[in-house]
């Protein structure tokens, strides 16, 4: 398969949330170096490892696969539109799951806003 039909396939099975099926086609093509299929695949790990993964290993092995995916296409990449909105979500969820393990809410820890 060329990249195009690569990437028609994910799209496909992406837009009925067939994710774990798409990430299965992409996954092969882990070492890719074209944006095209690395935003895809970025988008893959996260949705894969957020919404489709139980165990809390698995999670931690498709986050950080995807940050350092994410880390390499920016760097190959910085300019390509999707690249830098996968990257972005990437970045917000984990500023998300970070503040929630933290107990921050609205800014505030949450324990100061219960102190008071």
């Amino acid at each position: 398969m060329d990249t195009k039909e690569i990437c028609a396939k994910a799209d496909e099975l992406q837009h009925d949330d067939k994710w774990r099926e798409a990430y299965d086609v992409l996954k092969e093509f882990k070492d890719s170096e074209d944006a095209e299929i690395m935003w895809r695949l970025i988008r893959s790990y996260y949705r894969v490892g957020k919404f489709l993964t139980a165990g809390k290993a698995e999670k931690m092995c498709m986050a950080e696969t995807g940050n350092a995916t994410v880390e390499r296409a920016v760097s190959k990449y910085p300019d390509h539109f999707e690249v830098r909105k996968v990257s972005l979500l990437n970045n917000f969820s984990k500023c998300v799951e970070l503040r929630r393990l933290l107990g921050i809410v609205n800014g505030h820890n949450r324990q100061d806003c219960t102190s008071s």
